[in-house]
């Protein structure tokens, strides 16, 4: 299991190669939304921290370092309702980021519910879709999924769609299982 700062330490590198990957190479504004698990399972401990804060502090850590020319939005699901698999809400529609407002946003989420990550990555894609297409999401979770679906069949049944669609998935804290 990865402690936070490693956590951490791999948020700064997912920013960087977000920064290499777009605007050391193209001009254009790039579209990427962080998926936020929300479940229940966020209000355990990992070696004395809670998830959630910690998780907090990751993206806290993500957004001051994150490219100029990147449109950054927030999907977080499982906070308002205990056993709903559709708990799923775009808070921030992609956009230019301004970083006290995100987080503001950020830190006045708590965790609930249950975990349809399979879901709210499906969520998230159409949201990119619907915001003009191609784009990058940043699923940061602790938890499998919990609503009876296969994250690995809904990822590429989305990318035979074609839709051009960087998934980075940052789990932590999780089972063998």
């Amino acid at each position: 299991m990865i402690s936070s700062l490693q956590f951490k330490f791999f948020l700064s590198i997912l920013a960087l190669t977000l920064a290499l990957g777009t605007s050391a190479f193209a001009q254009d504004r790039q579209k990427c939304l962080i998926v936020l698990d929300a479940s229940n399972s966020m209000t355990g401990y990992k070696k004395g921290e809670q998830k959630m804060r910690i998780a907090k502090a990751v993206i806290g850590d993500l957004v001051a370092t994150m490219p100029e020319n990147i449109d950054l939005g927030l999907v977080v699901y499982a906070h308002r309702k205990k056993n709903d698999c559709e708990d799923i809400e775009l808070l921030i529609p992609p956009g230019p980021l301004d970083p006290n407002a995100f987080m503001q946003v950020v830190n006045g989420i708590r965790a609930n519910g249950k975990t349809p990550l399979t879901n709210a990555v499906e969520f998230a894609a159409n949201a990119l879709v619907d915001q003009g297409g191609a784009g990058s999401i940043i699923l940061i979770t602790d938890g499998l999924e919990t609503c009876r679906r296969d994250p690995c069949e809904a990822v590429a049944a989305l990318m035979s769609t074609g839709i051009q669609l960087t998934t980075h998935v940052v789990a932590f804290d999780l089972r063998d299982d």
